[in-house]
């Protein structure tokens, strides 16, 4: 009786089959599962890439908006970031409101034209991460007006384990700063980092370099990190769709 060889997991894939994820716990014990590192499969790194292009081309059509990119380390889940960050950039487009409201809240906001949101409006992309090690984090960039971007104040940011302060179009302190009397955004956005050239904040619509390098930081895979774009947000989502369309689809031309 000839014995029975065992196949391999490579040669019972090679030949078609899969495996299916068992819910967590159901191999008793010793499943260690949930506690692997996160690692990036070529359709998710072909999507990240598609985001990539997408948001470089967001920055280069968005003739009215300002934007600088962060990495913002905090125990904050997603769903306690996005309704705080709301609030802040409703608080920051209602600075050039000629118009003011003592507080500009979401509904009065979607009552702007596309025009008004463009000019005064700041927004927020948040693109969650999970490093190598575990640790999870959040990358982006915030938009600010252009018109007002060379109104900078200094602002306090974390490089490197140390503070530095650098300057920064004014709305950022108001959307990633210390806010007197939100003593909660104040502990969950303590550790911010901005890019910066030593002095001031980068503004990636100005500097093509920086730009390409920060987005292509985010689509990297080679350090093991995960940047969840199926769960990024761009906060308000009013305002980004009162910006381009950033198509980056190429019409096709019949010959």
């Amino acid at each position: 009786m000839r014995a029975i060889q065992r196949e391999s997991i490579q040669d019972y894939l090679s030949r078609g089959g899969h495996i299916t994820q068992c819910p967590p716990g159901s191999h008793g014990t010793h499943d260690t599962a949930a506690h692997r590192k996160p690692s990036p499969t070529p359709t998710a790194a072909s999507t990240d890439a598609s985001w990539s292009r997408y948001l470089a081309q967001l920055i280069h059509d968005d003739q009215l908006g300002a934007y600088c990119g962060f990495t913002l380390t905090t125990h904050a889940s997603l769903d306690t970031l996005r309704p705080l960050l709301l609030r802040r950039c409703l608080r920051a487009t209602n600075l050039h409101n000629p118009t003011p409201r003592r507080q500009l809240n979401h509904a009065a906001m979607k009552a702007l034209t596309r025009s008004q949101l463009a000019h005064w409006g700041t927004m927020v992309f948040l693109l969650p991460a999970t490093s190598a090690a575990g640790h999870r984090h959040f990358h982006g960039f915030i938009r600010t007006p252009r018109e007002y971007a060379c109104h900078a104040v200094p602002m306090t940011i974390s490089e490197h384990s140390r503070r530095i302060e650098v300057l920064v179009p004014q709305e950022v302190p108001f959307v990633l700063g210390a806010v007197r009397g939100d003593d909660s955004g104040n502990a969950t956005l303590r550790n911010i980092h901005l890019l910066n050239d030593g002095t001031r904040a980068i503004l990636l619509n100005d500097d093509a370099t920086a730009c390409e390098r920060q987005l292509a930081y985010w689509v990297k895979t080679s350090d093991g990190e995960v940047r969840d774009f199926a769960n990024a947000h761009f906060i308000p989502h009013a305002i980004r769709k009162a910006l381009p369309n950033a198509n980056t689809t190429r019409e096709r031309r019949a010959s």
